[in-house]
């Protein structure tokens, strides 16, 4: 449980959640949240972090060059698509940081600034909102004691309706309501996708591994154009595959060649617009 305005040890957020220890961006691979550290510290590498009409202006990382689009600074970009929220904190002594909230990330923009050799570069700075409504002791989920997270009541809905769902564009209304719709229509492709392929991997079409915790067959959604490239967040895009599969995109030696033919495999199974 993280309490706003509650000062914390560095350390101790690591050990009970992981991620990267010495990044201002760090990403704990098995919780739904993504940790933003802020401080004076991060002046002398260019980070000059500041408040401007109530949106916090935050610095990405990348201490040499021009800061690009990939790693930290994509996962706060996608955090919403995503399904992951930005924990803010920032550094109030040494080893130290205090709770600021729970945040969105509502834009971004690029400025010229210096680099930790004092050479001029672009920087990625990100536009970053409190949420207003987040209670003040808000309470984050730990995934191992938890027994993981709740069903979503998307799993009842007809394959027809939970298709359309997910390929609702979500523009239109605030800043909140825009988050919520990208939410929803985020988890929504994620459930249409393993419902669509009804327990069988699209990749190698071997049955799925095992269940998971609701007993349902164990597939993973992958998106075949990256999301760092702003490959579409929909259906057509995203295929169901059995984690051997997947890794075998990411980190395979034919990763590249074999997610080509995957693109072929799904436009061809299930080409834009249907199911």
């Amino acid at each position: 449980m993280f309490v706003r305005g509650k000062e914390y040890k560095r350390t101790d957020l690591h050990d009970g959640y992981g991620g990267q220890r010495q990044s201002g961006i760090s990403t704990p691979a098995a919780h739904p949240f993504i940790f933003v550290f802020t401080g004076d510290t991060g002046k002398r590498h260019g980070y000059d972090d500041y408040w401007e009409d109530g949106v916090f202006n935050y610095f990405g990382e990348g201490r040499v060059g021009d800061m690009r689009m990939t790693k930290g600074n994509r996962a706060i970009r996608d955090h919403v698509a995503d399904g992951k929220t930005l924990q803010l904190f920032q550094r109030t002594r040494q080893g130290f940081v205090r709770y600021l909230g729970e945040a969105y990330c509502i834009g971004n923009h690029r400025k010229v600034s210096q680099d930790g050799r004092g050479k001029l570069r672009n920087s990625i700075v990100f536009e970053l909102e409190l949420d207003p409504d987040a209670a003040a002791d808000r309470q984050v989920p730990d995934l191992r004691t938890s027994g993981g997270p709740k069903q979503s009541g998307l799993w009842t809905m007809s394959l027809d309706g939970l298709m359309k769902l997910a390929s609702t564009p979500t523009l239109g209304g605030d800043v909140k309501t825009r988050t919520q719709r990208v939410r929803k229509r985020s988890e929504a492709v994620k459930i249409a996708v393993r419902r669509r392929a009804n327990g069988v991997c699209e990749g190698c079409e071997s049955p799925a591994p095992f269940n998971d915790r609701h007993g349902r067959p164990f597939l993973e959604a992958h998106h075949i154009f990256q999301r760092a490239d702003d490959g579409p967040d929909n259906p057509s895009a995203v295929i169901a595959l059995c984690p051997n599969c997947h890794r075998r995109v990411h980190s395979g030696g034919d990763g590249y060649e074999f997610n080509r033919a995957l693109t072929k495999q799904l436009a061809e199974a299930h080409p834009p617009g249907g199911n």
